[in-house]
């Protein structure tokens, strides 16, 4: 079942590459970019869902072995997935008919971004942390641990020179690749577990 979940998380991470680099013109709702907009954005809630699986996988083959602030980081990594679904979801598929403000005040589509948003961060911070605290384990390859750690950082600096958030998937596919063990070098995770 791991190998699946990993398998499953190369294949969001490639998603969310290809939502990144080709993103749509937006148009208000009710208009026809609008409604390409809505579908290449519904795009996002498979590609989370596979992603949140690859770390699932990864976070399983480590659990025996991984200390406070690695299971920390990796459970707040998984909880912001969850919240980023949650937004995606309330944002293109429930709320997709209300404009993103009511004139002044925020509203049900503006919340569901946020908590897109929200739990990007949360998914970050926890990356970042999980990745610090493994970076001193021996439990991956330092390289890997190192990826991991400058998710946050990585996807800043990417933003900062307008690539959007391609960080993000290169980081995590690298990881999940890892949990398969199809990497050269030191031990994977899936070695080092059994181990």
């Amino acid at each position: 079942m791991n190998r699946l979940f990993a398998i499953a998380g190369i294949l969001g991470g490639l998603g969310w590459i290809v939502i990144s680099i080709f993103p749509p013109e937006w148009g208000p709702p009710g208009t026809r970019s609008y409604e390409y907009y809505q579908a290449w954005n519904r795009l996002w809630t498979p590609a989370l869902l596979l992603m949140t699986l690859g770390f699932l996988s990864f976070f399983i083959s480590l659990r025996p072995t991984l200390n406070r602030w690695s299971r920390g980081g990796l459970i707040a990594l998984l909880v912001g997935f969850g919240m980023m679904m949650i937004g995606n979801v309330a944002e293109f598929w429930i709320f997709t008919s209300v404009p993103y403000s009511n004139g002044g005040g925020p509203n049900v589509r503006d919340l569901a971004w946020e908590t897109f948003l929200l739990g990007m961060l949360v998914m970050l911070i926890g990356g970042t942390v999980a990745g610090l605290a493994l970076f001193r384990t021996g439990l991956v390859p330092k390289w890997l641990a190192g990826l991991l750690a400058l998710l946050l950082p990585l996807t800043i600096g990417l933003a900062a020179i307008n690539m959007g958030w391609t960080g993000i998937p290169i980081g995590s596919l690298a990881v999940v690749v890892d949990s398969l063990g199809l990497l050269p070098g030191a031990a994977s995770s899936a070695q080092a577990s059994k181990a």
